[in-house]
């Protein structure tokens, strides 16, 4: 390595061979994606070695942790085959040398390896032969060390060309991808560390966690229920030893002219558009230490090392989560696409849960059901889709923060009434139970995280992936479900709702006096039935 620090060493001057690769060397002269350019002197032979840095759009960017790849390109004017036996570096510290066995995804064709390292064959036509190796952002490395070999036609062995010094070749690569991956993984096992710490210092069920870097740290949104509440933290771990502040306001649906507006001004409807204009928060989800001014609130995160803000929201209509920037010192910290940080609560999540189920063409019908007045405790999203198999599925998502259990019955004949359901016309519910002779009860449980992420990302999901990593996200909203068999001929699933608790403590929820009512099919004389 110390032999090689000098860059870029002189080209070489005299024989074919070597004006054939100072002229491929001159033709990719201008190339902004070439960021290293090197001339190998190996015995009798020359390598060219030319590495091209692969960005996100495939264009130049800035060099280092910005590239998703590199392409090392190994080039030798020779009559005679050449193979390039070669190992990768792992570190990029001073001093560390360790020639390590390529990663398999990493290995180009006519490339066979045994316990040490690669030997991979050049090929082309006429005398000029080449080779290239792609490392990517996922196998991050500080360079490739080599040497060649060459096949002897007549003696049928074989000749290690090295340095004039006997030693190997190194190809480095910028060191800053090597130091971004080390980074990364910092970042996640300290994230990780938060994430246990947050959970074990306060109680509740998490609904949903985001991970976000910042400068010279890691930010935490986090959203759990807790004792009928929604309790949304922010936590914020960066070596930055300066005053941090949440600047926050309440995402809603409202998109009017109105100033200064509130909680009550914005729109009620049971699901209304994602995230428009913030609106002060209501004093009673203010944290201590806060100061509010027209459509805003501004928050001092307290702490020593790690920093928190902790606020308390009930379910609200209309209100899909919070929106903030962070205030550290005096700069203003956004996320990674220079837009306002949004941490959804259970109700923004089942909103977008509705939206994506508009464009699936398996879902039939949905209904939004609140739970108490006004949906106080929350809501119900009701999914009917019809399988391939002419069965039928009924997912129930809930928002609210107190866990629930379904009591439910079916409609044969007539939509509205109320009969037993027949376990042959359905495959068996899980953690279900038969009540009395008269009706059903099953128990909400947590949602999978990866299926509500799917859900919601539908739409557009190649372009997300390759926009944002940072749209990684855990999001969980109580389920239940059930599963009708084909030609079971229902009409209608007639239900009520109550909260777990087995002691006084525990709540039915209803359509006012009288039962929730989910059709099957979309209709206008069920609809009618409905109404009457």
């Amino acid at each position: 390595r110390r032999r090689l620090i000098g860059w870029p060493p002189s080209p070489p001057t005299e024989g074919s061979a070597l004006s054939s690769l100072g002229f491929l060397s001159e033709e990719r002269e201008d190339e902004d994606r070439i960021v290293l350019r090197r001339f190998y002197q190996a015995g009798s032979e020359t390598v060219l070695v030319l590495v091209e840095e692969i960005s996100p759009d495939d264009a130049a960017a800035s060099k280092g942790s910005s590239a998703t790849s590199y392409k090392i390109r190994f080039y030798t004017c020779s009559p005679t085959p050449l193979q390039l036996h070669w190992g990768v570096i792992g570190s990029s510290k001073e001093g560390s040398s360790q020639w390590l066995l390529p990663p398999s995804d990493v290995r180009p064709p006519n490339t066979l390896c045994d316990e040490e390292a690669c030997n991979t064959d050049l090929g082309g036509g006429g005398p000029l032969q080449m080779t290239m190796v792609e490392i990517s952002r996922s196998n991050p490395v500080a360079g490739i060390t080599f040497i060649m070999k060459r096949k002897e036609e007549q003696s049928g062995g074989e000749t290690w060309l090295k340095a004039p010094d006997g030693g190997n070749f190194y190809v480095p690569l910028p060191n800053d991808w090597v130091q971004a991956a080390v980074d990364e993984r910092k970042a996640a096992v300290r994230a990780g560390y938060l994430l246990e710490k947050i959970a074990q210092d306060t109680e509740g069920t998490v609904m949903y966690h985001h991970t976000y870097n910042i400068p010279e740290g890691t930010m935490i949104a986090l959203v759990k229920a807790v004792n009928a509440s929604y309790q949304i933290e922010v936590v914020v771990d960066t070596t930055i030893e300066q005053p941090i502040t949440l600047h926050w306001g309440m995402s809603t649906g409202y998109f009017g002219d109105k100033k200064n507006a509130t909680v009550e001004d914005i729109q009620t409807d049971v699901m209304v558009n994602a995230s428009g204009e913030w609106v002060v928060p209501p004093e009673n989800m203010r944290p201590m230490y806060s100061e509010c001014e027209e459509n805003s609130c501004s928050t001092e995160l307290l702490g020593s090392n790690v920093k928190r803000a902790i606020i308390n929201a009930k379910p609200l209509a209309g209100v899909t989560g919070i929106s903030f920037v962070l205030k550290i010192g005096d700069e203003y910290v956004k996320n990674e696409k220079e837009e306002d940080f949004h941490i959804p609560v259970p109700a923004g999540i089942l909103q977008e849960l509705s939206h994506e189920a508009t464009k699936s063409p398996e879902i039939v019908l949905q209904r939004v059901f609140a739970l108490g007045r006004d949906g106080s405790h929350g809501r119900v999203l009701a999914l009917v889709s019809a399988q391939s198999n002419g069965e039928t599925m009924v997912e129930f998502f809930s928002d609210s923060p107190e866990p629930l259990i379904l009591h439910w019955g079916v409609s044969r004949s007539k939509i509205g009434e109320w009969t037993l359901p027949d376990i042959s016309l359905m495959h068996e519910p899980a953690d279900s139970e038969i009540i009395s002779g008269k009706a059903c009860e099953t128990q909400f449980k947590m949602a999978p995280g990866q299926m509500l992420k799917d859900l919601l990302s539908s739409n557009n999901s190649e372009e997300k992936s390759k926009d944002d990593e940072s749209e990684e996200f855990i999001a969980y909203l109580q389920r239940a479900c059930l599963h009708f068999k084909a030609n079971s001929d229902l009409l209608a699933l007639p239900f009520v709702v109550r909260t777990r608790a087995e002691d006084a403590k525990q709540i039915w929820f209803k359509d006012y006096w009288g039962n929730y009512l989910l059709p099957f099919k979309e209709s206008s004389n069920a609809e009618d039935a409905v109404q009457s």
